[in-house]
């Protein structure tokens, strides 16, 4: 098979992903983590006083 000009790989050279489990442990947290990191700076620097609330949701 001529793989000119798109490169076309045939399906039976294709590899297959694995699918794992999906681990929703810290979902969020690196955005928790800009939260606050921004909330420091202005604190630091007497810009703003911010406080979280929290939210309580029923499922």
């Amino acid at each position: 098979m001529v793989n000119y000009p798109h490169k076309v790989i045939p399906k039976n050279n294709i590899k297959k992903v694995k699918k794992g489990t999906i681990d929703f442990a810290n979902r969020g947290m690196s955005f928790e983590k800009m939260i606050n990191d921004t909330n420091d700076y202005y604190l630091s620097r007497g810009m703003a006083v911010i406080h979280k609330k929290l939210h309580r949701s029923r499922l």
